[in-house]
């Protein structure tokens, strides 16, 4: 409080308390400003506490599983652009598993063909029944066969390579309103 009255005083501001909101004869514009400076002091504590209540969301944690370099470089790029954290980055279904276990993303993104025996697909589906977490998968490919097969991990969805920045915000919209 000191403070703004300091502020005040060096604008030229005199900390006195006005009659701001009214009108003769009528009642205060706002509640905050009907009673004196005590009612606005309480207002204002009142505000100051629900601003403090409203915390920023936490950055949205991405699992980039990925077995080219220079896409995965793009993706977390973009990623990071739109304000997501990335806890790391996977080249093989085996990695991805172990990465999501262990850092527990928001969610992945998913490439098809990876590195090993196993595909996107598969390690998708493990993760989200072992830990619940979704995919949105990011391929070249994009069968319908493949997206019946994925259909079970339930995947935020679907982009297409080159990947597009609007694509992708979109997607984080999803996994966010879902969270």
């Amino acid at each position: 409080m000191k403070a703004q009255e300091h502020e005040r005083e060096s604008r030229g501001v005199t900390s006195e308390w006005h009659s701001v909101g009214t009108s003769p004869g009528h009642g205060a514009a706002h509640p905050a400003l009907a009673g004196g400076p005590e009612t606005a002091a309480a207002g204002e504590t009142q505000s100051a506490q629900q601003n403090e209540a409203v915390a920023p969301p936490q950055p949205l944690r991405v699992l980039i599983v990925e077995d080219e370099a220079i896409i995965a470089m793009e993706i977390e790029m973009i990623l990071e652009e739109l304000g997501a954290e990335v806890v790391g980055a996977a080249m093989s279904a085996m990695e991805a598993v172990d990465y999501a276990k262990l850092h527990r993303p928001d969610c992945i993104t998913m490439d098809i063909n990876l590195k090993g025996d196993r595909d996107g697909v598969s390690a998708a589906l493990e993760i989200h029944e072992a830990i619940g977490i979704r995919a949105i998968f990011i391929s070249a490919y994009g069968s319908d066969d493949l997206k019946l097969r994925a259909q079970s991990a339930q995947p935020f969805g679907w982009i297409q390579k080159p990947i597009r920045t609007g694509e992708l915000k979109e997607a984080r919209v999803r996994v966010r309103e879902s969270l």
